[in-house]
């Protein structure tokens, strides 16, 4: 027998009767396990683009003799970054953004003189008043725009501004622009509650005769007399004004969809001595969800009366926000507008006004834009959500492409929102670390877990956790000899104020009910788990998860690093308020999710360490050198230098 032989049977023997074959369960690394939120995986995505008016004329098919955009507000949202060029129903364009994955901008007005896209006549971009935003930064907060603007103009841009010099007589400003995005590049969850881009576009505000002070934007608070709609009737609206905010949805289940909105306004008018906003022409609202799953996928562009309209005039009580009275344009002309009616006037003009959503209707491979569908419906499935829409449409010369004379809209509304299968991931961090990267049989270990895993990782999430529930979940995860499984027991748990978990009968999983509540800023709530592993234990790998659910409450503007935005958003313009920008909506206080918990899944498994393939090869009847140098590498890992020398001097 050779030397090199015998030691290999000596060596294994070591492996067996030392135990280590015999008492070792795999649990994960010592380096702390993340919880399964991750960052967002391509396919979510959103391209919108509100303009309260556009023309161009004589179009052969580029450059445009002239090109028109008033009060705009464009954005687009792409977890896989703004890679590629995106084109609206009318050639206009956001053009690639590397590196980002949230942009927007509004305006008001940009004019475009022998150029597909906005120039004078030397070439030179023309943009007054135009805000622009994009996301992420490299570092928190991954804001950018109105959020993180300098105090003095508070991110809004504005050609002509008196910035309340006048006060209390008059004030006034035109051409305004206001953006901002927000992206967490690392998780979905944080960015819950905060609008992941916001654009703005106006023509003209104004207030006379103030009987209060300045708000935000240098705007009178009470003025008798003003173009801006009243602050308790959401969003922020004045004279041909247009923005659009896109957000996630929470599904309820640990996924998130995503959702966008346009608001349109052409001429509201306030008298604060009747309490009364005369509004003319809005708001006109565009709003898309898309989830990922088979329910709450929606377009909605008030088709009807009875889902509220196309509003022609409607009165509004200031103090309240209630709509008095109000005329829509299907009132006058029916849920479908004319457009089939209209047809008559083909194929020399299209006319289309009042027509309910529609098909978005992509402009030709020449860059000339098509005639819409108006008998086209909207794309609404689980995954894909998009549609578009004209107040007032007409185009003339279509049926000479590709000379396109003149192309003019009214209210154009455009928005398409993407989301892959299932949704994405919307689940708060959590982290769990071991006592031991190894356990042994008859051998005691601890678990900890944090919730959130870092203060930092849910930043800028606007709300406290409450109700804060925890249970752990022991599973077989690999069994090295089937007839003989791995083993182990929870013993007890204790909550970061002392509280107790009850552990189930068969000591396989144990639940914290309560374990209080975490604000932002707070450190993690750090929970102490203690397992034993049985002497009578089999080998392999033990599948530990802990799952973390909770409620979103007092959640506030206050809170969000995009506040002022929320408060534009929300109506509560004179400051950021108590108002959240909810799962399905604006205006929301409360729960995320309708009353139902955060979902959030951490998971304490990872590969088998080496010392247990170690153990194995040793044992398969396999001596040559290589597996000789694992079985060491294994002894080295379960006992140390010093244990090794001990039992090869004791087995030679």
């Amino acid at each position: 027998m050779s030397w090199s032989k015998a030691r290999g049977r000596r060596l294994k023997a070591a492996l067996v009767s030392g135990g280590l074959l015999a008492g070792v369960v795999a649990v994960s690394h010592g380096a702390p396990a993340q919880a399964v939120a991750t960052k967002a995986p391509a396919g979510l995505s959103a391209f919108v683009n509100g303009t309260e008016l556009h023309a161009h004329a004589v179009a052969v098919p580029d450059p445009k003799l002239a090109n028109v955009n008033e009060s705009f507000a464009v954005s687009a949202v792409n977890s896989a970054g703004l890679n590629s060029r995106l084109v609206s129903e009318v050639n206009d364009a956001i053009e690639p953004q590397p590196g980002k994955n949230a942009y927007a901008r509004g305006g008001g007005v940009d004019v475009g003189v022998g150029s597909a896209s906005p120039t004078n006549i030397n070439g030179e971009p023309i943009s007054l008043s135009i805000a622009e935003s994009k996301s992420p930064t490299a570092n928190p907060p991954y804001t950018d725009g109105l959020a993180v603007a300098p105090p003095t103009d508070n991110g809004n841009v504005q050609t002509i501004d008196l910035d309340g010099a006048l006060d209390p007589v008059a004030n006034a400003s035109a051409l305004g622009g206001r953006s901002a995005t927000l992206w967490n590049p690392n998780y979905l969850f944080p960015t819950l509650g905060n609008p992941l881009t916001y654009g703005f576009g106006t023509a003209a505000d104004a207030q006379l005769l103030n009987t209060g002070g300045l708000g935000q934007f240098g705007r009178f608070l009470e003025p008798v007399l003003s173009t801006d709609a009243p602050p308790t009737n959401s969003p922020d609206r004045n004279v041909a004004n247009s923005q659009t905010f896109t957000y996630l949805v929470n599904n309820g289940d640990g996924t998130c969809g995503i959702a966008s909105e346009i608001h349109m306004t052409v001429a509201p008018v306030n008298i604060n001595l009747l309490g009364t906003t005369i509004e003319v022409a809005g708001d006109w609202v565009m709003k898309g969800v898309a989830t990922g799953k088979p329910t709450g996928n929606k377009l909605t562009y008030g088709p009807s009366s009875a889902e509220g309209g196309t509003a022609v005039i409607r009165g509004i009580d200031d103090a309240t926000g209630d709509i008095l009275a109000a005329l829509n344009l299907q009132d006058i002309l029916g849920d479908t507008g004319l457009a089939e009616q209209l047809d008559g006037l083909d194929p020399l003009a299209d006319v289309s006004v009042g027509a309910d959503a529609r098909a978005i209707s992509p402009p030709n491979a020449d860059g000339t834009a098509t005639v819409p569908d108006d008998t086209s419906s909207p794309t609404i499935s689980p995954t894909h959500v998009a549609g578009a829409a004209d107040v007032v449409r007409l185009k003339i010369g279509s049926a000479l492409a590709p000379l396109d004379l003149a192309d003019i809209r009214v209210g154009h509304f455009e928005m398409d929102l993407r989301v892959p299968d299932g949704g994405v991931n919307c689940e708060i961090p959590v982290s769990k670390t071991l006592s031991v990267p190894v356990a042994q049989t008859g051998n005691d270990l601890t678990f900890q877990v944090k919730i959130p895993s870092d203060p930092n990782a849910v930043k800028p999430f606007p709300c406290d956790l409450t109700n804060v529930k925890v249970t752990d979940v022991l599973k077989l995860e690999k069994a090295d000899n089937p007839s003989k499984p791995p083993h182990m027991d929870l013993v007890s748990g204790t909550g970061p104020h002392g509280e107790t978990a009850t552990v189930a009968g068969d000591k396989q999983s144990l639940t914290f009910a309560n374990i209080g509540n975490w604000k932002p800023g707070d450190p993690p709530l750090v929970l102490t788990i203690k397992a034993h592993v049985p002497a009578t234990s089999g080998t392999g790998i033990m599948h530990n998860e802990a799952t973390a659910t909770a409620t979103a409450a007092n959640c506030s503007g206050k809170n969000s690093i995009l506040g002022n935005v929320i408060a534009l958003i929300s109506g509560d313009v004179t400051g950021v308020g108590t108002k959240f920008f909810g799962s399905d909506g604006v205006g929301l206080t409360g729960n995320i999710r309708g009353g139902g918990p955060i979902s959030v899944t951490g998971t304490g498994v990872t590969p088998p360490v080496p010392v247990v393939q170690a153990a194995v090869l040793a044992v398969t009847g396999r001596n040559d050198s290589m597996y000789l140098l694992l079985a060491l590498g294994a002894l080295v890992t379960a006992f140390g230098g010093v244990g090794l020398r001990r039992r090869l001097r004791t087995n030679a």
